[in-house]
């Protein structure tokens, strides 16, 4: 799907391929009109987009929450723009529950890796997957216990950090703010595992 296209002819030089287009990519200056134009129109169009369509992303996101497949539900949720707040704050709460859903699927994975990096003595990166473990997981409780198991055994400061980062969790605020960027993350991966196929058209002289 295209929402707004530019034209411009370029010339760029460099060793290779690749560093001959990348010169001509920066000598293009960020005030061109035909790109402001070109990212003014496009952004227009893109809100216009979901605006129309948050419906049917809601209901290709559910497709996916019953086959389990939460990761793609995310990436499908997450991709909606904050710039579509009629449509934004209707996904984040569908966000939300798939987020728990994902973590009750994926919790016991998490704390199988914990106990692993516990067993080798790296509690520091046991910590760091225990915190992945969101307080609305059903392997929470666990992931209290392991916790206390740890925290006599790493240094002061990681202790210091580790205690804000659960207090966090104690403020619905900060709490929220940690789950966005948790699915974000979640998304952005989930994307980047994807195999992607681009076409280039290039006419060198």
């Amino acid at each position: 799907m295209i929402f707004s296209s530019v034209t411009k002819s370029l010339k760029g030089s460099g060793k290779t391929k690749e560093i001959a287009l990348t010169n001509a990519i920066s000598q293009i200056p960020v005030t061109d009109k035909a790109f402001v134009t070109f990212v003014s129109e496009g952004k227009q169009k893109i809100i216009a987009y979901y605006e129309e369509n948050c419906d049917n992303i809601v209901k290709k996101a559910d497709t996916y929450i019953k086959m389990q497949q939460y990761e793609q539900a995310l990436g499908l949720l997450m991709s909606v723009p904050e710039e579509v707040p009629a449509c934004y704050d209707k996904i984040l709460s569908k966000s939300v529950e798939t987020f728990v859903d994902y973590q009750n699927q994926h919790c016991a994975e998490l704390l199988q890796q914990a106990k692993a990096k516990m067993a080798a003595q790296y509690y520091e990166e046991a910590l760091e997957i225990l915190a992945k473990i969101d307080p609305s997981s059903n392997c929470y409780a666990e992931q209290q216990t392991l916790t206390k198991n740890i925290e006599n055994k790493v240094s002061a400061e990681v202790k210091k950090q580790w205690d804000f980062q659960m207090k966090q969790y104690k403020d619905e605020v900060n709490l929220e703010k940690q789950r966005i960027n948790a699915m974000k993350e979640i998304a952005v991966s989930y994307y980047q595992s994807q195999p992607t196929n681009v076409t280039y058209n290039y006419l060198i002289r």
